[in-house]
């Protein structure tokens, strides 16, 4: 993983965990396209600050809609920006960070393929 990204990402749980009145666990809701870097990112933070995390993934929408129905989360991290400026114009996130971006791909056998290119 590209260090500005760790960086970037260690200072918004960082962030997440100063706003809390606790020291206790951070809760991160996380589109599961996200899973992997966000559990390697919380793993490295949790070590070097002594925070624990309790994290759910599943599709951006359903996270989602699982806060706007009351849930409490420190970090919700979506694959889809559309999502948290949601959150944030119903007043229920006070910040929205653009941490990364990617690229979707779908590959599929030649032979069922119906899409003629002409160049």
């Amino acid at each position: 993983m590209h260090r500005s990204i760790r960086v970037l990402l260690s200072s918004i749980l960082l962030m997440a965990a100063l706003g809390r009145a606790d020291a206790g666990e951070i809760r991160l809701y996380g589109a599961g396209s996200l899973k992997e870097v966000m559990g390697e990112l919380s793993s490295s933070y949790a070590r070097t600050k002594g925070s624990a995390f309790t994290m759910q993934f599943g599709p951006s929408g359903l996270m989602r809609e699982r806060i706007e129905r009351g849930e409490n989360v420190d970090v919700f991290a979506s694959a889809d920006m559309g999502h948290p400026l949601k959150l944030l114009r119903d007043a229920r996130a006070s910040m929205v960070v653009f941490f990364t971006r990617n690229l979707l791909c779908h590959i599929m056998p030649i032979k069922h393929c119906n899409i003629m290119i002409f160049v």
